[in-house]
């Protein structure tokens, strides 16, 4: 069985034993419905000290036939380390699957594109479940706790340490349009957009996110629309000159006609 991709990064990251990790998910959707799922892991000083070969030693093969792009382990400027993955989706389907890879804390994400008849419009909407309703065995299974000898941070949290202590989980959302529906906390990234992120209880509670956009996909910041003015504008301009142009033809035709005619008229006067 596939390992979550948390539980992954927390054997990976030394979790298991000792030190405290950080982890957010970014979920970045484009225009198209395509996208990238971003994780971003920070172990703590407290480790780095204490197994000093983590940065360069960290064995990261799992994620890597898992499909993830890997950077890193690299130092922090606190003496902590950084690993980032990166993970790209075509679509809504691939998405929910791709979240539904990270494991507890995240629980039942699902994710839909829906588009209208003539598919200038869509409704992007992404719900899920957050936390660990069974505490830490919630991300193991009976096979993983019989190849460790006992569930996993058992160890690290025998002495009543909160687990919060030694784990950090958010999710960040980013859907293209206007965001029409969301529970978290928001902000703007550097280009105006407005993103939505939540932190993962890890108190045993759960808790329902949701975030939904309107897009109008014949807009939304593409460059069809601006293209297309321009070509409507440009053939009202040339109909526009087109007629004025075979008007004036005419009218120097008439005019020629008329003085030749004139001139015709002089001659046999003068005869």
């Amino acid at each position: 069985m596939r390992r979550p991709l948390l539980l992954l990064l927390a054997v990976a990251a030394g979790l298991l034993t000792s030190c405290r990790l950080d982890v957010d998910v970014a979920v970045t959707m484009d225009a198209d419905g395509s996208g990238t799922v971003r994780v971003r892991a920070v172990a703590d000083a407290d480790l780095v000290a204490a197994e000093p070969g983590v940065v360069d030693g960290l064995a990261v093969e799992d994620l890597i036939a898992a499909g993830w792009v890997v950077t890193g382990p690299e130092p922090t400027a606190e003496g902590g380390a950084v690993v980032v993955l990166d993970h790209d989706y075509d679509d809504a389907s691939g998405l929910s699957a791709l979240l539904r890879s990270v494991g507890a804390p995240l629980l039942t994400p699902a994710v839909t594109r829906e588009l209208n008849e003539d598919s200038t419009e869509a409704v992007n909407a992404l719900t899920a479940s957050l936390g660990l309703p069974d505490g830490a065995s919630s991300f193991s299974d009976e096979r993983l706790v019989a190849a460790l000898g006992a569930p996993p941070f058992d160890d690290v949290l025998s002495d009543g340490t909160p687990l919060s202590d030694r784990l950090g989980f958010t999710v960040t959302v980013l859907l293209p349009g206007e965001l029409t529906e969301h529970d978290g906390r928001e902000s703007s990234t550097e280009s105006g957009a407005r993103s939505v992120s939540w932190a993962a209880p890890l108190d045993g509670t759960t808790q329902t996110i949701a975030i939904a956009s309107f897009q109008s996909t014949a807009t939304g910041g593409s460059w069809a629309e601006p293209i297309a003015t321009a070509a409507r504008v440009a053939l009202v301009v040339w109909v526009t000159a087109s007629i004025a142009f075979i008007g004036w033809v005419i009218l120097a035709r008439r005019r020629r006609e008329e003085r030749r005619r004139a001139a015709a008229a002089a001659g046999r006067r003068v005869r």
